[in-house]
């Protein structure tokens, strides 16, 4: 199904990091997509990955491994990876957003299609999102279900409109966009190490572009406690919303309930956990107050 539109105020691009000028790679009509997939320390899974994004079929496919400051075990699996498809990228290490922007800037197709070295594209998926954004020149976003590795359960695209990703992200990183709407909002904020994708995507809906959610499964995720999303860090999360809501202000102005509702339920759960947890509190106070004087 196709996501409602949203109009509204764009963000002024001098709130954002732009690209430099003349660093973009030309663009090669032969090439529909360019799967961009971001390396750090995850050579166990990579070589899944890229096997995922080079047999796509139905579109030509270009695959840029982005290593972003891998140890050696990493750089040793990259090392052997060779197939035309793929190009290699190195960087010292700079986090998601560095590596997505290197990968993109160095790309030469008209589409993008972020892919996490931990996780696997499904079949077919480069050519549906192509197929997408030929045919509807205002659709900015393709998105589909996600699907995690080893169940059965398929996890639609939250995207409902514009307000659904007021509150938190509800489109996930693997969706394919345009490069020239990267150009145009300046890529991914590198200042941040986490929510990057939700300020990226809130940059993009922001030049008015609408959102098609497809019922297929874009891609599997894999789970594991390597990952930042499985123990997010309280103060990156909140760099994220502080930015989102730095270079969309009108936005949110315009949707002051919406704030209200999220800031109150915030400081409602804040006030349920110290209520529950200040026994185990005072009793950590306790026993570093006893080491420090034994």
């Amino acid at each position: 199904m196709e996501g409602p539109a949203w109009s509204g105020q764009a963000i002024s691009l001098s709130q954002v990091t732009r690209i430099p000028d003349g660093t973009a790679a030309a663009h090669d009509r032969s090439v529909d997509v360019s799967i961009i997939v971001p390396c750090y320390n995850r050579g166990d899974t990579l070589r899944e990955a890229v096997e995922s994004a080079v047999t796509q079929r139905g579109a030509s496919v270009e695959v840029f491994v982005v290593d972003d400051g891998s140890g050696r075990r990493t750089r040793a699996v990259i090392d052997s990876i060779s197939h035309e498809r793929v190009r290699v990228l190195r960087q010292a290490n700079a986090g998601p957003s560095a590596a997505r922007n290197a990968g993109i800037r160095s790309a030469r197709g008209r589409y993008v299609l972020p892919l996490d070295a931990d996780d696997t594209l499904s079949a077919g998926i480069a050519k549906l999102g192509a197929e997408v954004l030929d045919a509807q020149p205002n659709v900015g976003i393709v998105a589909g279900a996600t699907r995690v590795m080893g169940k059965p359960e398929v996890i639609p695209c939250a995207f409902d409109g514009m307000q659904s990703m007021l509150p938190k992200n509800s489109i996930l990183n693997t969706a394919m966009f345009r490069r020239e709407d990267w150009e145009t909002v300046g890529g991914y904020p590198e200042s941040l190490r986490m929510g990057e994708d939700w300020a990226f995507w809130m940059r993009v809906l922001s030049l008015g572009r609408e959102v098609v959610v497809r019922p297929e499964v874009f891609f599997d995720y894999r789970s594991s406690p390597q990952q930042a999303t499985h123990s997010p860090n309280p103060v990156r999360v909140v760099e994220a919303q502080n930015l989102i809501l730095r270079e969309h202000t009108e936005l949110y102005r315009q949707n002051f309930d919406l704030l209200v509702d999220q800031l109150t339920t915030t400081r409602s759960a804040l006030a349920a956990y110290r209520r529950a947890y200040r026994g185990t509190d005072r009793a950590k106070a306790a026993i570093k107050t006893l080491l420090r004087l034994s």
